[in-house]
């Protein structure tokens, strides 16, 4: 550590989150912490910060706790806590019933709050942190205190917290006019949407050797989504949200908003931020995140709630194989998957429905699924992607994400029951695109490797001279088709399409096109629920074989962790004006959120 011979390591625990609900309602009890301290300690995390607010203290507990249960040695760990606050006399046991004593820093509280923090840590505290400066006590009074707990042993080293770099040198002056231990550190409230610290306290540390260590350096992940996103529990509950107005400063939604161009233009292939390209951010736009949460819901409302499966296509089955361009296609486009030999694939077949069990012969299986992940290198040896997102039918019901919700909420609303004409009769009759949806479902079809699927939303592919053509993706298959009649659907077992699967792969690889349906003057980009007309020209980008079908416990592990993204994201390919595709990767990705965290 700069400014004394105290070694840390590079990352430093944070343990707020440890503590009791009492406190927060999202904090994680011992049962749950001890692990993570063990985990950390392990992985060579072993300088652990908290706070005398933290859970009213009750982090420091379970801090003492690991290191006994662990049998932790004591030189081994780097333990930070800060004082200035009250302890909640309702939650601990206190020294009086009144808060006089009990706060800021004058000589008794220091003196007191580090006896109470060395019993609860079990231990003495290596470095000591002042919260705030404290203007009702001398400066004198203060680090004249803080310089007898070092010298009584009960603390190593000092240091302070979220103070302004004036009142910090003052308090350093005092300690080195007379002779007092000084601090060897700042901890400042300094992330990626308040950087006050860069004006002053940096450089100022920085001439005189004092190490800075931020607290909240990720604003409480506010850059990553906006504030309508509250799928957390922490989200839900968490004061300090609005408290210290993270989610309310000026600079908030424009950085959330610069963080998705970034992501947007960079490029896949190249250096310094290009890994960008990769991001799947959220939309900035709270109307669409709003709707989004309402889809999700009513999916699961209509189907329930499966953790770690998708609310709708939760059925599925991932394979590996291998893409490989046509000429054509870099003609087309200058995207890497289009311009490279090949590129490695992950795919995903899938039944409709949110029902992870559905049974393969049941009608609203269909339409079937397949996403399509290409993987590609960049010039730094990390992996990007880019996804193709396709279904068995080339007509969508709705044009937007709200028609979409009113007429799922319609669905959930009528039943056998429900007097006629029910919500979804009357929503049927007034969109003539949803009933031509639902009359008109797709073949059912013996495999996924003889079905046709459609990209039902539009995009532009852009030539290496910036020439941009609208198009919509199609998978054809090698196969010819195996059309099942309803009594030959009847007769097979539940889950055929897999079996089916593992015996055709086994026999050789699954061979499909990608092409291209290039749009015509006056065809919409926008509304995917207009067919182009079939005699649009279409161009072959390129042949698809996939030749690995994942084993069903690596399949369903990999599954949950896999989002797809309907953005391209990418130089090469841009996403058209349909507004349904900021909308769907709005849900996959909210939804595989809480997927993950199943």
């Amino acid at each position: 550590m700069q400014g004394s011979s105290l070694y840390v390591s590079k990352v430093i625990l944070g343990t707020a989150l440890y503590g009791s609900s009492k406190f927060q309602a999202f904090l994680l009890a011992d049962e749950e912490a001890l692990p993570l301290l063990e985990y950390a300690w392990h992985k060579g995390i072993r300088t652990w910060d908290t706070a005398d607010v933290d859970s009213h203290d009750c982090t420091k507990e379970i801090i003492g706790i690991a290191i006994k249960k662990f049998s932790l040695p004591r030189d081994s760990v780097v333990l930070m806590t800060k004082i200035f606050y009250a302890i909640d006399p309702a939650t601990q046991p206190p020294i009086s019933q009144s808060l006089p004593n009990r706060v800021e820093l004058s000589r008794k509280h220091i003196m007191s709050a580090v006896s109470e923090c060395c019993a609860r840590f079990g231990a003495f505290i290596d470095v000591l942190q002042i919260y705030r400066y404290d203007e009702n006590t001398p400066m004198e009074e203060t680090m004249e205190a803080l310089h007898d707990v070092v010298m009584s042993g009960q603390v190593r080293y000092i240091s302070a917290s979220s103070i302004p770099a004036w009142q910090f040198r003052k308090l350093q002056n005092v300690a080195e006019r007379n002779g007092w231990t000084k601090f060897i550190s700042i901890q400042g409230y300094y992330d990626l949407v308040y950087c006050e610290e860069e004006r002053e306290m940096i450089p100022y540390c920085r001439s005189i050797g004092v190490w800075q260590c931020p607290w909240g350096s990720l604003a409480r992940g506010l850059p990553s989504r906006p504030r309508v996103d509250q799928s957390a529990k922490r989200d839900q509950t968490d004061k300090l949200h609005e408290t210290m107005g993270i989610w309310n400063k000026p600079l908030a939604i424009p950085l959330r908003r610069r963080i998705s161009e970034m992501a947007l233009q960079s490029a896949v292939v190249g250096g310094g931020n290009a890994h960008l390209a990769a991001a799947m951010p959220l939309p900035s736009d709270e109307q669409i995140l709003t709707t989004s949460r309402g889809l999700i819901d009513q999916l699961q409302a209509l189907f329930g709630k499966h953790p770690g499966f998708r609310p709708a296509h939760a059925k599925g089955h991932l394979l590996t194989g291998t893409f490989t361009p046509t000429e054509n296609a870099a003609r087309l486009s200058s995207a890497p998957h289009f311009t490279l030999p090949s590129t490695p694939l992950l795919a995903r077949f899938s039944n409709s429905t949110g029902l992870p069990t559905i049974p393969d012969t049941a009608p609203p299986s269909l339409p079937h699924g397949f996403a399509l992940r290409f993987q590609l290198p960049t010039r730094d040896g990390r992996r990007a992607h880019t996804d193709i997102i396709t279904h068995s039918t080339p007509t969508f019901p709705t044009r937007t994400g709200a028609e979409f919700l009113e007429l799922l909420t319609a669905i959930g609303a009528s039943s056998s029951s429900t007097e006629s004409p029910n919500p979804v009769e009357k929503f049927l009759a007034s969109h003539p695109a949803a009933h031509y949806h639902v009359t008109n479902p797709p073949p059912v079809t013996g495999s996924y490797a003889t079905d046709t699927f459609y990209g039902v939303n539009a995009f532009h592919l852009v030539a290496a001279d910036g020439k941009r053509t609208a198009i919509r993706y199609r998978i054809l298959p090698s196969s010819p088709p195996t059309t099942l009649s309803a009594e030959e659907l009847e007769a097979q077992p539940d889950n055929f399409l897999r079996t089916e699967l593992e015996s055709r792969i086994g026999a050789g690889p699954l061979v499909f096109s990608l092409v291209a349906q290039l749009a015509a003057s006056g065809d919409p980009t926008d509304d995917a629920t207009v067919l182009w007309p079939e005699d649009r020209d279409i161009v072959e980008l390129g042949r698809i074989e996939l030749d690995t079908l994942l084993d069903e416990e690596e399949g369903e592990k990999e599954q949950k962790r896999v989002i797809f993204d309907p953005v391209p994201r990418l130089e090469g390919v841009e996403a058209s004006d349909d507004p349904l595709l900021e909308m769907r990767a709005a849900i996959y990705l909210i939804s595989g959120r809480e997927r993950r965290k199943a």
